[in-house]
């Protein structure tokens, strides 16, 4: 079994100082290659970074800004918008960040439409590449507009629109096999088949049965499609059952047999 090391250093320092009087990492790291541990920003030509680790061995690192680049595009996007069936939607925003590290945007907001609540779009931790589902709001009428200013300092938009958006769809929960413990207790392996195009969540979900552990039935973040090894569950008994009310607002059941159980070893 590979054992995963967290190492504080003995001096963590830079030789010039950053701006901002920001600090380089000098606690936790983690075992293996981290390429992006922190970020840090400066007006010299060069920050140099001295390290020196628990062994006393002294190493640097510099950043130059004759290596510089610019900062690539971020481009808000909307992967779907659903009806929730009461005159608000759900809107599901995504982003394309066209750089090679995470970064932070200038700017991120609202510029047109009414939200439901006071969310606020996603402002920081843009991951690089394309995230199709960064966040969701709610929201009323038309449309919502999000704004997003990136590094490069270019305002992009997207728009979210009500019109012909399909309301949610089932959420099924389903018994993958159940496994005889040779103690008299059994596991059920549940999976679910979420036909929506997101990840959504239950507004309920419950067992009925002998439950051991104080196990929970999955509540969130039931992702798109057919999952087959959701989450586990023993119980004793003859069975257990799970009951899921999915976003359409329907309440789906389905139930484990101990007599249907195999060995589990």
């Amino acid at each position: 079994m590979k054992i995963m090391l967290r190492l504080d250093a003995k001096v963590s320092q830079y030789l010039t100082p950053a701006l901002n009087h920001s600090q380089p990492l000098q606690t936790n790291f983690s075992s293996g290659l981290v390429l992006e541990a922190f970020k840090s920003t400066f007006n010299y030509q060069t920050l140099s970074w001295n390290l020196v680790g628990p062994n006393g061995v002294s190493s640097t690192a510099a950043a130059n800004t004759l290596t510089a680049k610019n900062y690539g595009s971020l481009v808000p996007t909307v992967k779907s918008v659903y009806d929730n069936g009461n005159g608000t939607y759900t809107a599901y925003f995504g982003y394309q960040n066209n750089n090679d590290v995470s970064i932070d945007a200038l700017e991120s907001k609202w510029i047109s439409g009414t939200l439901v609540s006071e969310d606020q779009p996603v402002k920081n931790n843009f991951q690089l590449g394309t995230v199709e589902e960064a966040f969701s709001v709610t929201f009323k009428g038309s449309h919502i507009m999000w704004e997003l200013t990136g590094p490069d300092g270019q305002k992009r938009y997207v728009t979210a629109s009500s019109i012909n958006a399909p309301k949610y769809t089932a959420l099924q929960p389903l018994v993958t096999k159940v496994l005889n413990n040779g103690d008299g207790t059994f596991t059920a392996v549940w999976g679910y088949h979420n036909q929506n195009s997101v990840v959504v969540n239950a507004s309920e979900s419950k067992f009925t049965g002998n439950v051991l552990k104080n196990e929970l039935a999955k509540k969130e973040m039931f992702k798109a499609g057919v999952q087959y090894n959701a989450f586990e569950t023993t119980f004793k008994g003859t069975h257990i059952t799970w009951e899921v009310k999915g976003p359409d607002g329907v309440s789906r059941t389905v139930t484990a047999y101990s007599n249907t159980a195999v060995s589990a070893r």
